[in-house]
């Protein structure tokens, strides 16, 4: 028998948790393309102790799929358990309807009802702090071009690309962030800026860059960190993680990341049951499929699913919730 804590205002309750595992064979699916593999499902059902515990009576935005071990958890990770798990995380906001990285697109996230959005953020020749991604605009990088510059090419596109805190003005109080870190150099920069606007359990840092990573753990321990992993990208330390498992893949990277980000495409690896066997939180990105996201909604060891398309997300994780509920 094993458990999960219910986290809500009114206390914390314990409930039995029944784990059913399923394999899920090779399939088809995938972000506009085709992707190949296996991906186990773990379906989670709660039975509550008392009458006075039912699903009926769960908030409804409860993390019902947990992706830790289904015991106890120690009261140090209580906060990041309630941010993450079961989220949804409109990926450079919801780029399925507006400009990605821009404030029209923040201001549809926030509309639409997920519960993160991501964004990107790089630095201008002048200093200032942007939401943007690409590393060039017009074929010129933006590390050489002035705020004022990139917002007069980009005005030619149609679009105006936001300051970082823009970004945090608007999303105060009303939605959490996934804040990715392009570049390495203005860690610091970065989080007295978002920690001078949102509340520490609002917020995670996201990076490829272990590196960054590394100085934001060391000078701000409090803050949670999320390291990225992609098939391209990552192919080493995806080797480093499959052989030798979490514990010993954070020694020898020197760094222990609150989350591990999964780009889709990683999943075939088995990373998934690798993170769960350590307690390890999953965001998985991005995942665009309507399949494949129902998939991981219904997986109790993804506890974000990063996409452009929230408002289908969304939808899918509330028909989940009512079906669950009745």
């Amino acid at each position: 028998m094993s458990y999960i804590w219910d986290f809500r205002e009114s206390g914390i309750q314990k409930s039995e948790v029944r784990s059913q595992k399923s394999e899920v064979g090779s399939r088809e699916s995938g972000v506009g393309s085709r992707a190949s593999g296996t991906l186990e499902s773990h379906h989670t059902t709660i039975a509550p102790i008392s009458p006075s515990l039912s699903l009926n009576s769960l908030s409804p935005h409860l993390p019902i799929f947990p992706s830790l071990p289904l015991l106890p958890v120690p009261c140090s990770l209580l906060p990041l358990l309630h941010m993450l798990t079961n989220r949804i995380i409109a990926h450079r906001g919801a780029s399925n309807c507006a400009k990605e990285n821009t404030i029209e697109a923040y201001e549809k996230a926030i509309e639409i009802g997920a519960d993160f959005i991501e964004f990107d953020v790089r630095i201008t020749k002048d200093g200032v702090l942007i939401s943007h991604h690409d590393p060039m605009i017009a074929n010129q990088a933006i590390s050489q071009l002035s705020f004022g510059e990139i917002n007069r090419i980009a005005g030619q596109q149609g679009f105006r690309v936001p300051t970082v805190e823009e970004v945090l003005k608007l999303t105060r109080n009303k939605i959490k962030l996934a804040v990715e870190l392009k570049e390495e150099g203005y860690e610091e920069k970065v989080l007295a800026l978002v920690m001078g606007y949102i509340k520490i359990d609002n917020f995670i840092i996201l990076s490829f860059n272990i590196s960054s990573l590394r100085c934001i753990k060391n000078k701000y321990p409090e803050v949670k960190t999320g390291l990225l992993l992609s098939k391209k990208k990552n192919k080493f330390l995806i080797i480093l993680l499959r052989s030798l498992g979490i514990l010993v893949f954070q020694k020898l990277i020197r760094l222990t990341p609150d989350i591990l980000a999964l780009q889709w495409e990683t999943l075939k690896f088995g990373l998934l049951k690798i993170a769960a066997k350590q307690g390890k939180p999953v965001f998985v990105w991005t995942v665009n499929d309507k399949k494949m996201i129902g998939e991981l909604l219904n997986d109790n060891r993804v506890d974000g699913i990063i996409s452009d398309q929230p408002d289908l997300a969304r939808k899918l994780l509330t028909n989940l919730e009512y079906t669950l509920r009745h």
